[in-house]
């Protein structure tokens, strides 16, 4: 005889209404010595639980647009939830924990933000968008043409910020380093974007800290800084610009992965300055002091790497390519530096004090292949290893940088993929570079 008391009720998602009623019935059954009232009452359970599921697929399957007045305006593909659904998101998300990383993009339908500052509906502000998206697991947010001046903190995995190209989207404010820290304990907020998460993708944006020309003073100002739990940062089509030092800083040393492709870089000393791993590819550089262009931070593994392919370097007449305080490792393929490059090698930095000094494990790892220069400096001559150069045809050049552990290259096909496949209304846009959908 069933055990009607150990049915799995529970296995599918029920309304409280429909869970009550199955609930007595079940008890109800349990008691009748009737076997066609027992057959009769189980079947009238399983007609509900079908009932609902089928309510449930439908709900979740359906995508919206919405541009109307309210909390969800300006929200594309954004599901209704029943109070049930948003308690367990909720409790899902407080039990999480923080170093777990949500699925990337691909596993699941992002939600479309749409941010407009001409639009009296929706989001005028970028980060008004990104904050109504933290119970989205994963979100594209399409920026509108427009100035946008705000200070961005990014603390929610798997996210997009989509521009429509980075001549006519601008993020620009304006912040000094110094000047935050005199007042704050941490750099979470010293820069336009502070990111602290992972997965994040920036495409057709211009990001400025426009301190400098404000204040006439090239200090530190990040344009966009990464906090050590920030991972898998990709920018396409972009602009960074920062009046002063540090322009670029995504500072995860542990495991940091970064990719930045068709981009352009600009700022003072040290103005694109990775810990851990990055590739650029496709993009140019511009230095306006006679300061090191390039920077990275590898002490806390062999293996971490800045490798710069297919890019141009400008700047000032001396400006330097690049310098380390801590080891480090560089790689440049194909790159074209101007006749204005300073004849100084890549270098590591030290002080008369020498209790200041890092740690140098693994000497000068300075890797050069196929520069253009028209002065042709002796130490830009070809030295790639031989084995090194053997696993670049192997692996290619982003599994020899990321080993085979991240293909940034896959995430922006995705990307593209889905915009294409996506109606995105009136929003209009610079295509991905460098991917076929």
């Amino acid at each position: 005889m069933m055990n009607v008391s150990n049915l799995p009720i529970n296995s599918v998602y029920l309304s409280p209404f429909f869970y009550t009623i199955s609930h007595y019935l079940l008890q109800i059954s349990a008691l009748l010595c009737c076997k066609l009232a027992r057959s009769t009452i189980m079947g009238f359970i399983v007609l509900l639980c079908a009932l609902t599921v089928t309510d449930a697929s439908a709900r979740g399957n359906s995508v919206s647009k919405r541009f109307t007045d309210g909390p969800h305006a300006g929200v594309v593909n954004a599901p209704e939830l029943s109070g049930i659904e948003s308690a367990e998101r909720s409790v899902r998300s407080a039990n999480a924990k923080p170093e777990a990383k949500v699925p990337q993009i691909g596993k699941y339908q992002p939600t479309i933000y749409v941010v407009d500052q001409q639009s009296e509906k929706g989001f005028q502000t970028i980060q008004s968008a990104i904050d109504a998206s933290s119970h989205d697991k994963e979100v594209v947010i399409l920026i509108k043409p427009g100035t946008y001046r705000e200070k961005l903190y990014i603390a929610r995995n798997n996210l997009t910020l989509m521009g429509s190209s980075q001549e006519n989207t601008l993020i620009t404010y304006p912040q000094a380093r110094n000047r935050w820290r005199a007042e704050h304990p941490t750099d979470w907020g010293a820069a336009v974007i502070n990111v602290g998460a992972t997965n994040i993708t920036l495409v057709n944006l211009s990001v400025i800290n426009n301190y400098g020309r404000l204040h006439q003073t090239d200090t530190h100002q990040f344009a966009i800084r990464g906090f050590e739990n920030s991972d898998e940062i990709i920018f396409n089509n972009c602009t960074m610009i920062a009046d002063g030092a540090d322009t670029v800083s995504l500072w995860n040393k542990s495991s940091g992965k970064y990719y930045h492709s068709y981009c352009h870089f600009e700022g003072y000393t040290d103005m694109v300055c990775p810990r851990g791993t990055a590739l650029i590819e496709h993009s140019s550089f511009y230095n306006h002091k006679q300061t090191a262009t390039l920077w990275h931070d590898g002490e806390l593994d062999e293996q971490h790497k800045l490798v710069v392919s297919q890019s141009r370097f400008d700047g000032v007449e001396g400006f330097w390519l690049g310098r380390r305080h801590y080891d480090a490792q560089f790689y440049l393929l194909d790159a074209v530096l101007s006749e204005r490059l300073a004849d100084l090698p890549i270098f590591r930095k030290t002080y008369p004090d020498s209790s200041r000094n890092r740690a140098n494990l693994y000497g000068d790892r300075y890797y050069f292949s196929g520069i253009n220069h028209p002065n042709k400096y002796a130490w830009l001559t070809d030295n790639f290893p031989s084995k090194t150069l053997i696993e670049i045809r192997q692996k290619g050049l982003e599994g020899f940088t990321f080993d085979n552990q991240w293909q940034p290259s896959a995430t922006l096909r995705k990307l593209a993929h889905f915009l294409k496949h996506t109606d995105l209304g009136d929003f209009h846009y610079q295509p991905i570079s460098g991917v076929t959908p």
